[in-house]
């Protein structure tokens, strides 16, 4: 009976552990993406960088960052 008990606990202490690595990835990336479009966004304001070669974030898709042409 105690080894049914200690199992049952290891099982939710794994499936616990899981959950919490997933939404730190989760976080991380989403930092990631909002570190990266506040860098591309000063960077595009710069007067030394074409307009044509900017990176511009795109609010719908947080973890996406595409290049964009002639804005």
């Amino acid at each position: 009976m105690e080894s049914s008990r200690e199992f049952n606990f290891n099982a939710a202490f794994l499936e616990l552990s899981r959950k919490i690595v997933i939404i730190h990835h989760r976080l991380a990336l989403s930092l990631f993406a909002r570190e990266t479009s506040s860098y591309a966004t000063a960077r595009c304001r710069s007067t030394t960088v074409p307009s044509s070669t900017c990176m511009h974030y795109q609010p719908l898709d947080q973890t996406r960052i595409t290049l964009s042409k002639g804005l």
